[in-house]
């Protein structure tokens, strides 16, 4: 029957066996799940997001979910997800990556870090619960983090819900110091209206609009356009996926603020964050340099060859 729907209404589906395991690897991973949350295998991976001068002014970071399985290895977010709907343990989910943020961002400033902020998606459900401003509170104040490290990211598709709700629950956020902003703007098709009346910093283009740049000439114009909005409004624009020198280029030069993906860095495990992050290196220029031998340079590998930039910049 859930195959049929699956398959759109008044469609006829013929048993085959294989969803018979399928389904009992689903359920027995879901029973998983609920133990991963309480044992420590739920963790956040950090992705940095950075200016142009981000040496000098520092660079913010996006916490995302994984779940590091002891034998399916890395779990990513189209996993845990949808898992967590069903269960119905979304605002939990969100928590636990919440206070780990709280305690890595503690361990981060200690250890000298210039960090300017860390984003943490999230959910509806998280978002409307009555619980959520006390649970934030509480954990802010217990990890003794200042508020204005922390940054929430939410879906674009919340704002065409209940709004009043949503506005309510935002500005009691932002009370509190810490700001907010749309992901995966372009989207959802929210309302320019809703955008105007909501107290948000920041919007981020999805990368799906930055996959054209700089030659497609529908990708230049939706970005473009965000972008012109977004300075219209005085917010503050991020854009996602970004993996090319190319890409990072023309958006610096159209008036992006913020750029984050694959180019930089893949998301990391806080450990590796450290190591990375703690580096000196301009690694924006390193690509451009290594980009001319034919060589990828990501913020990972800058780690391995980066004794041997002097040698390659002499010739």
């Amino acid at each position: 029957m859930l195959k049929a729907k699956a398959n759109g209404n008044g469609r006829v589906s013929y048993f085959n066996p294989i969803w018979l395991i399928e389904h009992q690897e689903e359920a027995s991973l879901e029973h998983e799940f609920v133990d991963a949350l309480n044992n420590g295998e739920i963790v956040a991976f950090y992705q940095p997001i950075i200016q142009q001068n981000y040496q000098s002014s520092g660079f913010s970071l996006e916490a995302l979910v994984r779940w590091l399985h002891p034998t399916k290895g890395v779990i990513t977010p189209n996993i845990i997800l949808p898992i967590a709907k069903r269960l119905g343990l979304m605002g939990l989910l969100g928590m636990v990556i919440f206070e780990q943020t709280c305690v890595d961002i503690k361990r981060f400033k200690a250890l000298g870090l210039k960090l300017k902020r860390i984003s943490v998606n999230i959910s509806s459900e998280q978002l409307f619960s009555p619980q959520l401003i006390n649970q934030i509170e509480s954990c802010l104040k217990e990890q003794k983090v200042p508020t204005a490290l922390v940054e929430f990211e939410i879906v674009e598709e919340l704002m065409a819900g209940d709004f009043q709700v949503l506005s309510t629950q935002i500005d009691k956020l932002t009370d509190l110091g810490i700001q907010l902003s749309i992901d995966d703007f372009g989207t959802g098709y929210s309302s320019l209206s809703r955008l105007k009346n909501l107290n948000v910093s920041k919007l981020k283009i999805d990368k799906s609009f930055v996959d054209g740049l700089p030659h497609g000439d529908e990708d230049i114009c939706i970005v473009k356009s965000i972008i012109g909005l977004a300075k219209g409004m005085g917010l503050d624009i991020v854009a996602e996926g970004v993996e090319t020198q190319e890409q990072a280029s023309w958006l610096f030069e159209n008036g992006c603020d913020y750029l984050q993906g694959y180019l930089i860095s893949k998301p990391i495990h806080a450990d590796d964050l450290l190591t990375l992050m703690s580096q000196q290196n301009d690694f924006l220029k390193l690509k451009l340099v290594f980009n001319r031998y034919g060589l990828v340079c990501s913020l990972m590998s800058c780690l391995i060859i980066n004794e041997f930039i002097p040698i390659i910049v002499s010739n």
